[in-house]
């Protein structure tokens, strides 16, 4: 084997610290990094998922309101056949309300 001169073990010793400084840098920059995909993948997934409720609600509001619509008019296409009898606006809307609240 080589002997290596006491100059020569100086600077490989630099060197080495210098390597070991650098990988440390490297590795906080990496760290770094993860933490803010991370961050990132968090803030993009809270959102998603709150577009996702939103959308959910609006469309359940929705189908809600075309259900009422179309019992109201069941009721009311039931009702005029079942009395006979033509039922005025004011009727019509008395027993809409009536049923919505039971529906609510």
């Amino acid at each position: 084997m080589l002997a290596l001169s006491e100059e020569e073990q100086k600077r490989l010793a630099k060197v080495a610290a210098a390597g070991e400084k650098i990988l440390k840098q490297v590795n906080e920059q990496a760290n770094q990094i993860l933490k803010d995909a991370n961050q990132k993948r968090d803030q993009i997934l809270n959102q998603a998922d709150e577009d996702a409720k939103r959308l959910y609600q609006t469309h359940k509001e929705k189908m809600m309101t075309e259900v009422k619509v179309y019992i109201s008019n069941l009721v009311l296409s039931v009702i005029q056949k079942v009395t006979g009898k033509i039922l005025t606006k004011k009727d019509q809307k008395d027993i809409v309300e009536k049923e919505v609240r039971n529906l609510s």
